[in-house]
C-alpha cells in the first residue's frame, strides 16, 4: 500500500508494527517482524528520517508512529514536490 509514496515493502512492515503498539524498542521490533536488530535499527532510522516514526525521549531508544493522517500528508507533499511542472500553451 505505501510502495505507491515511496515507501519499500520492509518499511511498511515496521511501520504497521509500530502503528499496532503505542511504541517499541528496536529489540522488540525485531521480534515480532522475524528481521534482526541491525536490520530494524537501519529501517527504523529510515522511517525516522522520512518522518513515518519518532524517537521517543528517555534512556531506552523506543519509537512511535506518527499518525498515518500526518505521516501520509508529508510523504504526498514530498512527492509532489519531485514531479515536474508542466505549463501548457493555449
Amino acid at each position: 500500500m505505501l510502495s505507491a509514496l515511496g515507501v519499500p515493502a520492509a518499511e511498511e512492515q515496521l511501520f504497521r508494527a509500530l502503528l499496532r503498539r503505542s511504541s517499541a524498542t528496536v529489540s522488540e521490533l525485531a521480534a515480532e517482524t522475524d528481521r534482526t536488530v541491525a536490520e530494524c535499527t537501519e529501517i527504523v532510522k529510515r522511517l525516522e528520517t522520512t518522518g513515518l516514526v519518532n524517537r521517543l525521549p528517555g534512556a531506552e531508544e523506543s519509537y512511535a508512529a506518527v499518525p498515518p493522517d500526518v505521516a501520509f500528508r508529508s510523504l504526498i507533499s514530498s512527492q509532489q514536490d519531485g514531479l515536474p511542472v508542466c505549463v501548457a500553451r493555449i
